[in-house]
């Protein structure tokens, strides 16, 4: 992915090019952390950051686009987007969670290891999917 072909950017494709883990190391390896203090610096609150850069989604990739079959090579099924997106917010609130708050984890998922919960995607050790009431 280059700069100039950010119109042109396909997310259904992109999301199949790397397995999730080398994804995962990509993202949170902190290597976009200079750039994106940038962009948050630009903002006064947390939701006008979201809102620009769900606005870039929207004009700029295949996020929003809605495969009408599965022979569509842009956009996502339904659901799928939404799902995806859920996914990583989960993801990474509870790795905040455990890092800064644990006991709310414990006291959600009644899990001793909070960084257990973390890592094996915030579901804690019964397999729930609740989420914890903040």
């Amino acid at each position: 992915f280059r700069p100039n072909q950010a119109a042109n950017l396909d997310c259904h494709t992109a999301s199949r090019l790397g397995q999730a883990s080398s994804r995962q190391d990509a993202m949170s390896d902190g290597r976009f952390d200079d750039l994106l203090l940038a962009m948050a610096q630009k903002h006064k609150t947390e939701e006008e950051l979201c809102y620009s850069i769900l606005s870039f989604f929207e004009r700029r990739t295949d996020l929003f686009h809605v495969m009408e079959t599965r022979e569509d090579r842009m956009g996502f099924m339904p659901g799928v987007a939404e799902k995806m997106v859920f996914k990583h917010f989960q993801f990474f609130q509870h790795k905040y969670l455990g890092r800064v708050q644990p006991h709310i984890l414990k006291q959600a998922y009644g899990v001793a290891d909070a960084a257990g919960s973390a890592a094996s995607g915030g579901t804690g050790e019964g397999g729930s999917s609740r989420r914890p009431s903040i």
